[in-house]
């Protein structure tokens, strides 16, 4: 007996459901049927240009200044980015000058060492000739050499 009316409570708990959501779809249609009317007035009144809203301007302008402002975050980081591998190339052992050509086998280009990185992501180690900086690896300058994970060049 408890089960039948337990089952019963279940199927009338369904059917009401199922009312209340019909009646739900039958409001929204409703609402959005009242929405198309005033959006159809506004227009031939001549009130519902956009160009003509002051709170839709607002939000445009913001949109505007938000898109502007994040433009130039990422220029500057961008030239900060820039701004650093120059100085890092500068002042870190590099040499500038004619290089002098390297007598004997090339290197193969799956064993050559790091350059040094556009983004911020650094390698793990540096290959042996090379020593690692905050921003990189950079090779030794002459008549000095270090072995692969170096931090320094040593002098010769």
């Amino acid at each position: 007996s408890s089960d039948l009316s337990s089952g019963i409570n279940a199927e009338y708990g369904e059917k009401k459901k199922k009312e209340k959501k019909e009646l739900t779809e039958e409001e929204k249609r409703q609402i959005q049927l009242a929405k198309e009317e005033r959006h159809r007035e506004r227009i031939e009144s001549g009130q519902g240009l956009l160009k003509d809203d002051p709170e839709y301007q607002a939000r445009l302008e913001k949109r505007k200044e938000e898109k502007r402002r994040l433009q130039e975050e990422a220029e500057r980081l961008l030239r900060e980015q820039k701004e650093t591998v120059v100085e890092t190339a500068r002042g870190k052992g590099v040499k500038r000058g004619k290089k002098k050509k390297k007598k004997g086998k090339k290197e193969d280009p799956t064993t050559a060492p790091p350059k040094l990185p556009t983004t911020p992501q650094l390698p793990v180690s540096c290959s042996a000739g090379y020593y690692m900086t905050e921003s990189g690896c950079l090779q030794c300058g002459e008549n000095s050499y270090s072995g692969a994970g170096a931090s320094s060049c040593v002098s010769c």
